[in-house]
């Protein structure tokens, strides 16, 4: 496991990322699955930068002690919020397949982003 310094050097963006890639070097579609929900959420605040309000240290920080809690976008229904939310696991195993995303997103109301 990466150390608090080390995290603190390296050249990644760890707004986007979850844990296991940024402490593990651990790389996977599940880690891909968390970014999309972290795109997803951008979309939703119109390009606002994921906890704008904490410099890198602090996101580090909150990051590795897993207390890192993503807002919700005032208008981002709960159906939307409930997917991101998954895509956001701790756990990558209990975090959705693209396949499934797919299957969620066909399935929201059509006004489930308003």
């Amino acid at each position: 496991m990466r150390r608090f310094l080390d995290v603190c050097e390296q050249v990644m963006p760890i707004r986007w990322l979850p844990h296991e890639a940024v402490f593990e070097d651990d790389f996977s579609t599940k880690t891909d699955v968390y970014s999309f929900g972290a795109l997803v959420w951008e979309l939703f605040t119109r390009a606002e930068m994921p906890f704008h309000r904490l410099n890198d240290a602090a996101v580090i920080s909150a990051m590795e002690k897993r207390e890192l809690q993503w807002k919700t976008p005032k208008n981002a229904s709960p159906q939307v919020m409930a997917l991101l939310g998954r895509c956001w696991a701790d756990c990558p195993r209990d975090r959705p397949t693209f396949a499934q995303i797919i299957t969620a997103i066909s399935e929201l109301p059509s006004d489930a982003g308003t």
